[in-house]
């Protein structure tokens, strides 16, 4: 029987990627980039938050990166069709095995992902039976030069009867190269301005249909 697949956090971005800058690469190439919308603390984005300066970059910090589902309609139409008491697909369950092989991310996909994080700098903490997320860990200057982005610290206005606090944030949100656009879908743990961006377990398919 397949598992329940709740999403992993509160927040997901939209899926639309735009093209960013090229940079230069290791090997002096330049390497065209895709960037990962909506990953941007609002209060960064609005202006709301007060600049205090560049975040310590030898502070270590935690991220997931998420990949994409490779079959978002299907899954969902299977999702539909083993509910429906008139379709021959009605209670026919998967295993969690068969459910990650059908419309789970692929082998050669999270090993991109592993591949591209560790020529980075980047050090891989753990990675999940059902390839839905890659935990990584590096010192914030590594994560910078990784995603071609500055990481902050920022101090938020008081809100909501809340008084405001000292946060960390990337100023922009995250580029990865082209050939990772369709592969990674979010990268989670860059700032820790609410709402949080907190990723909980994957690796009991307990993450769902984040493309909806």
């Amino acid at each position: 029987m397949f598992a329940c697949r709740n999403a992993p956090c509160g927040w997901l971005p939209a899926v639309a990627q735009t093209p960013s800058a090229q940079r230069e690469g290791s090997s002096g190439t330049s390497e065209a980039l895709v960037r990962l919308p909506a990953h941007t603390a609002v209060q960064v984005q609005n202006g709301t938050a007060v600049l205090l300066g560049h975040y310590d970059p030898e502070q270590k910090l935690r991220l997931a990166v998420v990949l994409a589902l490779p079959h978002p309609a299907e899954e969902k139409q299977f999702l539909e069709d083993i509910q429906d008491k008139e379709s021959p697909l009605f209670h026919l369950f998967l295993s969690p095995e068969e459910w990650n092989a059908r419309f789970g991310p692929s082998a050669e996909s999270e090993q991109a992902v592993v591949d591209w994080a560790q020529s980075q700098g980047l050090t891989v903490t753990h990675r999940y039976n059902n390839r839905l997320a890659v935990d990584l860990e590096a010192p914030a200057w590594a994560i910078e030069k990784a995603l071609n982005l500055i990481i902050n610290s920022y101090q938020l206005p008081a809100a909501d009867g809340v008084e405001g606090r000292t946060v960390y944030s990337n100023d922009v949100d995250p580029s990865v190269p082209a050939t990772l656009g369709g592969v990674i879908y979010a990268v989670l743990g860059l700032n820790s301005a609410p709402p949080p961006l907190s990723c909980h377990a994957f690796e009991n398919n307990d993450v769902t249909s984040i493309m909806t």
